[in-house]
Order: structure tokens, then sequence, then C-alpha cells
């Protein structure tokens, strides 16, 4: 009879029976958990994937040469884009022939325009300016000049190694070790085979020298070697378990040993000469 309910009732009527598809249930339960955390996967890659194309795509540079410089269409020491309607009106007749110029009237008298149509015009009917390139975000990341990471690789590890340096010792005096730092030395860093005194005193005159040569740029390759060198004392010695932290030191201070500090630096000019 419809709507009539019927009574639950087990499943399995026999309980050996349902003992001995209990195994096989779990296992299906498992692929399909793992069928549907394979397509979760999937699915946040793809999405990933997606977004990472969409804004590859909406930023980026792109290179625009003018045919006609804007600069010398100006008049009265303005740009361009601040001569008024009435100037923007005599160059455009200035700078395009007869026959467009009819045109131009034809399809909406120019005395009929506003400022920005009358701008617009000119930008494309005189200034003209030619797309030569387009590049998309990652390809003009990738474009940023060797320099410009180089710099700012430079700054970051020799503040961070300045800094360390300068919570070592009281004022400028770098040779001279105080009782707050020899304490550290002694009774948490315990640097083998070195003495205290001379590890401290070491640590801090490289925590200060080494970073001021790296940030200016000179003896880079060198400065860089002995910050290399003390990140692995560090690592081995005292703070084995800063390995992402150190990790990141070495990456920079190798890079700069391999392709040196780019051309924004004391090195690059006494190179050159």
């Amino acid at each position: 009879m419809a709507g009539r309910k019927r009574a639950p009732g087990p499943a399995f009527q026999n309980p050996a029976e349902f003992a001995d598809n209990l195994p096989r249930r779990h296992r299906a339960a498992r692929a399909w958990q793992a069928a549907l955390l394979a397509s979760t996967v999937v699915g946040i890659v793809v999405l990933v994937a997606l977004l990472l194309n969409i804004v590859d795509s909406a930023f980026g540079y792109v290179a625009v040469v003018n045919t006609r410089d804007p600069g010398t269409l100006a008049g009265d020491g303005l740009a361009l884009e601040d001569l008024s309607r009435e100037q923007l009106v005599e160059v455009l007749q200035a700078h395009v022939s007869a026959g467009l110029l009819r045109r131009l009237e034809s399809e909406a008298p120019l005395a009929q325009r506003s400022r920005e149509e009358i701008y617009g015009l000119v930008v494309e009917r005189v200034v003209e300016p030619d797309v030569v390139g387009t590049w998309s975000l990652f390809a003009s990341i990738l474009r940023i000049p060797f320099s410009i990471i180089a710099l700012i690789g430079r700054l970051a590890i020799g503040l961070a190694f300045w800094n360390s340096g300068r919570s070592k010792v009281d004022g400028w005096n770098i040779f001279h070790v105080n009782d707050r730092t020899l304490f550290l030395f002694k009774e948490e860093y315990k640097l083998p085979y070195v003495p205290s005194e001379w590890a401290a005193l070491a640590a801090q005159i490289a925590e200060h020298v080494l970073p001021a040569l790296i940030i200016i740029g000179l003896a880079t390759r060198f400065s860089a070697l002995g910050l290399l060198i003390m990140t692995l004392v560090i690592q081995i010695f005292v703070y084995p378990n800063a390995y992402v932290v150190h990790g990141t030191w070495a990456a920079v201070l190798l890079m700069l040993i391999k392709f040196g500090p780019g051309t924004l630096s004391v090195d690059h000019i006494l190179y050159r000469r």
C-alpha cells in the first residue's frame, strides 16, 4: 500500500555472512575514499593552475614604441595629457592629412567631441603607439635584472648578520668582548676546538666587517664565503634544527659567490676601471 513504511530489518540474517562481507565492504570504502581524495587533489591542482594562468595573463609588461614623441607635440612646457581641448585640436589638425581630417569631421564634428575623445584621436592618429612586445607576469619576473635580485639578496643577508653582530657588542668597539657575549659562547654556543674568548671575538668582528662589505658590494665573493663558513658552523655546532633558516642564508650566499654582486656594487665599479 502506498505510503506504508517497510519495517527495518537486518541486512544479513546470518551473522557469519555479515562477518565474511565486512572486510570486503571495508576495502570498497577505502577504495572510494582514495578515489575521492585523488579527485579532490586533482581538482585543487587544476584550480590552482587555472588561477595562476589567469593571473599570469592579466599582469605583466607591455613594450610600446611611439611613432611620434609626445614631448614634441606639447607646447607651453605642458605634457600632451595636460593640453586643453583647443590645443589638442590644433595638434590633430597640424599632424594628420586633410583627407583623414575630413573623414573624422564626417563621422562626428570635432567641435562636438569631448576633450577625452580629441585626446584619444591625437594618441591614435598622431602619436601612433605600436606594441612591440608583451610579457606575461611570470615572464616579466624572469626578466628582472640580476643586479636588482643581487642587491636584495645582499641587503637581506647582510642586515641579518649585521643585526646579529650589533647585539653582541656595546657601542662600536668590536674588538672588546663583553660579559654577556662571552657567557653566550661559553654556556649556549659551546663551540668545540676553539676557546670561547677567541670564538666570540672572531664572530663579532666578522659579523660587522663581512656584512658591511656585502651590503656595499666590495670583495663580495670573499665576504660571502666567510659568512657561508659561519653559517655552516652555526648549523653544525650551534643550532642544528634551524636548517630552514640556514639553508636560506646558504642559498643567497652561494648565489653571490657564483654570480657576484651585480652592477649595483663597488666591485663592479672597480672592475670597470
